[in-house]
């Protein structure tokens, strides 16, 4: 019952609709007695708070990684400009625990953190965006880094999802109603935007990806989400923040900016006429 819970907008989904679906997400199963890796500390609170034993059978895939390193196999890539300080600081952080979700706002260089882990593990990689514009963005953006265009492969709608290319994009539409053999060959996975991924979508691809050990998902918010942070925990493991939005207006990587809420209230008379006329009409 801990790890239980609805999915936001669930009377919508088909499925539920057609009541084969009961709108709850359940991470533990009770077939298996399996949870989600990424959940271990969330799992060792738990039984810390009931007084539960915890046994481990196999030790930690954790691994030591300096930023020291880190910045050395950066400088082996011959960027045309200097990775920031909070970019280094979450591909260091990732590299050494091999999952992460990692929340970094707009305008901080997440793509180069992807790109990063990407030549880093130099393996099979998917990298799932949610559009069309994003799938061609990111492979403008891993070129302009120095990247080789061969390497990579581009997925949406009508084109050809098979290919030896070393690194796929895709949006996750593309993606999910596949088959697990589809999936077989990639080594490490990387979701752009995880948070708006429908949470029944992410669930399929990322279990999918049985052979898949390194996987990270990367968000702008939490806010709004249509997943479940337990959800996006579980899959991608405990939450990075690579930095905030007031940390880059101070370094000066964003302008600094100011919001007026413009806040307009109408008389009570009016608001109880247009109480239970149809939107358009309330306009």
């Amino acid at each position: 019952d801990h790890f239980t819970f609805k999915v936001p907008g669930y009377q919508y989904h088909p499925l539920f609709k057609s009541k084969v679906w009961s709108g709850y997400i359940h991470l533990f199963s009770t077939s298996r007695h399996t949870l989600y890796a990424g959940l271990r500390s969330t799992v060792e609170s738990f039984a810390k708070e009931r007084e539960y034993e915890v046994v481990y059978t196999e030790q930690s895939l954790e691994k030591e990684y300096s930023l020291v390193e880190g910045k050395a196999f950066v400088d082996t890539l011959k960027l045309p400009f200097e990775v920031r300080d909070y970019q280094l600081s979450a591909f260091v952080k990732c590299v050494r625990t091999g999952r992460r979700l990692v929340l970094s706002p707009t305008a901080s260089g997440k793509s180069l953190i992807i790109y990063l882990l990407y030549k880093y593990y130099g393996v099979k990689t998917l990298l799932v965006v949610p559009t069309v514009n994003l799938v061609l963005q990111m492979h403008s953006d891993f070129v302009s880094y120095g990247g080789d265009a061969e390497e990579y492969h581009k997925v949406f709608a009508g084109e050809d999802k098979d290919t030896d290319k070393k690194l796929v994009i895709s949006t996750w539409q593309s993606l999910h109603k596949l088959s697990k053999e589809y999936y077989e060959p990639y080594k490490l996975v990387m979701i752009d935007e995880a948070h708006g991924a429908k949470a029944k979508a992410l669930k399929d691809i990322m279990e999918k990806m049985v052979n898949c050990h390194n996987r990270f998902g990367f968000t702008g918010t939490l806010d709004g989400t249509e997943t479940h942070l337990l959800v996006l925990t579980g899959l991608f493991g405990k939450l990075l923040k690579a930095a905030t939005t007031s940390e880059l207006i101070d370094q000066k990587h964003l302008s600094p900016f100011e919001i007026k809420t413009i806040l307009l209230r109408h008389s009570e008379i009016n608001s109880k006429l247009v109480k239970k006329v149809p939107y358009a009409d309330e306009i």
